[in-house]
């Protein structure tokens, strides 16, 4: 009986612990996730708008994003895509009229949509404890206007390397490159 109550405890006590999905941030932030390019820009969330796009070279580039949503106000998102794929999430945000700018209310959100822990380091900002292959970071940055603003970056770091590949491999090639190209 000793065992049976034993193996329960342990059973429900790790079922209480859910593995990171730190993917699922992109989502909750602007309404559309990493990964294949889905319902976007229908997708975003309201209150996110479209700015603009940027393209560095065929088929890589990013999307230029603000608004606010969900109490947070951003006066720039940028999701990066690579082939049809977004790979990582800048988005640089406050919310008003918190004494630290909404870091402790962001950082428990993302903790709570990610279901990963974290841990903060003065260099770097807060780290996420993430799936493989994939980067939460959020620090404290200055902006354009002057004020401090919540930085959360997301990135898909096995995607970022293959765009990486890509970028060299097309930028060698001058057949493909093109006089828009960003190949410098």
């Amino acid at each position: 009986m000793k065992r049976l109550l034993l193996l329960a405890t342990l059973i429900g006590t790790a079922s209480a612990y859910a593995d990171p999905n730190c993917r699922e941030v992109s989502e909750a932030i602007i309404g559309v996730g990493l990964g294949e390019i889905v319902n976007y820009p229908d997708g975003l969330k309201d209150g996110i708008v479209r700015e603009g796009t940027a393209e560095f070279i065929y088929g890589l580039g990013f999307e230029s994003l603000e608004g606010k949503a969900d109490y947070v106000v951003y006066p720039r998102i940028m999701v990066f895509y690579d082939r049809g794929s977004f790979t990582s999430l800048t988005a640089v945000g406050a919310i008003e009229g918190e004494p630290d700018r909404g870091l402790s209310r962001i950082l428990e959100n993302l903790r709570s949509v990610s279901q990963a822990s974290y841990q903060s380091n003065e260099d770097e900002g807060m780290t996420f404890t993430c799936e493989e292959n994939i980067e939460l970071n959020v620090e404290m940055k200055g902006w354009d206007d002057g004020q401090q603003y919540v930085a959360v970056r997301l990135t898909n770091k096995s995607a970022m390397e293959r765009a990486n590949e890509y970028i060299k491999e097309y930028c060698s090639d001058p057949k493909r490159r093109r006089p828009q190209d960003a190949c410098n």
